[in-house]
């Protein structure tokens, strides 16, 4: 058996488990972190790449942390789901795929369908939580980015 014949096999058997990175998400206008246009370019990862560096950040510049946040999800409550995404999601459905491992936290993966997805990143953004207090002040996440309640 070819390496393609072999790979029809895995397809059909639905064996198939499938890998994205913030590729699949750049046709939905969401730059890559360590792209051309991406944040790291502006932003220094150690502050911002999980939620205890995003903390200790606050406490220190919580105007750094607005501009980041607006940045950074601003872009990504715009965004849609792309064809990729989409035809992940369709795959998943009819059994050729058995789930979805990703790094990215924009969730176009959830918006187009797929179930069974695998974050392999410790900061997801889920829309539908509910703002924090952070002492006298509440951040809330808008699709205009980063307003105080």
């Amino acid at each position: 058996m070819n390496p393609v014949e072999h790979a029809a096999e895995y397809i059909r058997q639905g064996s198939v488990v499938v890998f994205t990175g913030s590729g699949i998400s750049a046709e939905s206008n969401i730059p890559a972190f360590r792209g051309e246009e991406g944040l790291w370019r502006r932003y220094d990862p150690a502050r911002y790449v999980s939620i205890p560096q995003v903390y200790d950040t606050l406490m220190s510049s919580p105007t750094g942390v607005a501009a980041f946040i607006t940045d950074c999800y601003g872009v990504m409550v715009k965004a849609g789901p792309n064809r990729a995404h989409e035809c992940i999601a369709a795959w998943e459905k009819t059994g050729l795929v058995s789930s979805v491992v990703t790094q990215n936290i924009d969730n176009l993966h959830q918006q187009a369908g797929s179930q069974r997805i695998y974050d392999c990143t410790v900061m997801r953004m889920n829309w539908s939580v509910s703002p924090v207090t952070i002492g006298s002040r509440r951040p809330l996440i808008r699709s205009g980015g980063l307003s105080r309640g």
